[in-house]
């Protein structure tokens, strides 16, 4: 299902949010040398279409999100240089398309400092024990 809407929330905003854990994490992969300045953290879903999530970025850096492809769910991560001397925590949710909760999914950041690309970080919906051996 295609991503829409990516919105930042304030810390108060999302911490009113009711998020419902994974029930298994999703898997997560790595390609290139995904720029090490922002971490991502998926929360768990709100609802049964949104995925929240935060990226802590680590002191003197500053993270930009935008979607790059609504077909393939990527959304584009830039770090650049901040004077910040703490770390930074924003907090967003990601509509993940109608009753994405009980679909397979993925959710890739195209990750780059300063705008040049570094690396992909992959997240997909990791199989339950009652998804074993169904196709």
């Amino acid at each position: 299902m295609p991503i829409s809407s990516l919105t930042p929330l304030t810390r108060e905003q999302y911490q009113r949010l009711t998020i419902t854990r994974f029930q298994n994490n999703p898997t997560v992969t790595s390609s290139g040398t995904p720029d090490p300045d922002a971490q991502i953290s998926l929360g768990g879903w709100v609802g049964s279409n949104l995925i929240a999530f935060t990226v802590n970025d680590n002191a003197g850096s500053k993270s930009s999100l935008s979607i790059e492809s609504l077909t393939t769910n990527i959304i584009g991560l830039n770090v650049t240089d901040n004077s910040s001397p703490t770390a930074l925590m924003s907090y967003y949710t990601i509509d993940m398309g109608s009753n994405a909760i009980n679909s397979n999914w993925e959710l890739s950041f195209d990750v780059a400092a300063n705008n040049t690309k570094t690396g992909t970080w992959k997240f997909v919906k990791a199989k339950s024990t009652f998804d074993v051996g169904r196709v």
